[in-house]
């Protein structure tokens, strides 16, 4: 039999390392003395010891190791264990990467640009959308009719709260010119989208009869957001940013994206307006 203290020389560990073992009740002193309170321990729990310490070593939680102790430390049992703790492994080390990539990125555009964008992820949940879907062949076309629905549809919606103008972006490319682009207001329920019936009769905006469409934006589970402040030129400039952020830290584009205007300053100048882009991807 050893004292605490020479077992713990013995197995080198410390003797408060044995005291927190034998409160968890994974590994009692062999024996107490009931006068002086000293812990004896065996050489016959040494094996104990290096197993819980190996299993320690592998990542397993005390209170993991004590639900083994309790079933007898069976074979099946440890793979179990061991095989969710490389599903984990695995999962952070997966997550790590991924950071490290956001890292070298980020650095990467800081030496190219002053003031790159700051891109978080983010889960989009489903809404209800009223707009018109066209090709808009130059930026003033594109910002006219923006501003002519914003206008005359805005007025009609100013009382609904979380009702953004918006602008998804189906072209392929990052361009100013020829955009396939679906515009008007993302809207939380379909209440709201039915203020602006009947549809089927279209809308007049500024002498121009158009068909707006009803529809709705599914989720987005994963998406790359980046809040923007400036010009078409800005705007640009951040989106391809983001398009380069998107590729180098390994994701891939998942769909249209979305113009999401969450602000304008009340003189009515586009220049200034507060932009969230949201990009749908998804992991390479």
């Amino acid at each position: 039999m050893f004292q605490i203290g020479d077992f713990s020389k013995l197995c080198q560990v410390s003797k408060r390392l044995l005291h927190h073992y034998d409160e968890k009740n994974i590994l009692k002193p062999n024996h107490v003395d009931k006068h002086s309170g000293y812990r004896y321990y065996s050489a016959s729990q040494i094996p104990l010891l290096n197993r819980i310490l190996a299993l320690k070593e592998l990542g397993l939680s005390l209170d993991q190791i004590a639900q083994l102790l309790a079933k007898g430390v069976i074979d099946e049992h440890v793979r179990g264990m061991l095989s969710l703790k490389e599903a984990e492994l695995k999962q952070s080390l997966t997550e790590q990467e991924l950071q490290l990539k956001k890292i070298r990125t980020r650095l990467q555009l800081n030496k190219r640009a002053e003031s790159p964008p700051d891109v978080v992820m983010k889960l989009l949940p489903q809404q209800y959308f009223i707009g018109l879907r066209r090709q808009y062949d130059s930026p003033d076309q594109l910002m006219t009719m923006a501003g002519l629905l914003m206008a005359q549809l805005g007025a009609r919606l100013k009382n609904v709260k979380e009702s953004y103008f918006t602008a998804c972006v189906y072209s392929e490319t990052f361009t100013l010119e020829n955009q396939d682009i679906h515009m008007g207001f993302s809207l939380p329920t379909a209440a709201s989208a039915r203020m602006l019936a009947p549809l089927n009769r279209g809308e007049a905006v500024a002498g121009d009869f158009v068909e707006l469409q009803a529809s709705v934006l599914a989720e987005v589970k994963l998406a790359a957001c980046a809040v923007l402040v400036g010009s078409e030129d800005a705007i640009l400039t951040g989106l391809n940013d983001i398009a380069r952020w998107i590729d180098e830290t390994g994701y891939k584009l998942a769909g249209p994206y979305r113009e999401v205007i969450v602000e304008i300053p009340t003189s009515g100048d586009f220049a200034q307006a507060v932009i969230e882009i949201q990009v749908p991807v998804t992991l390479s």
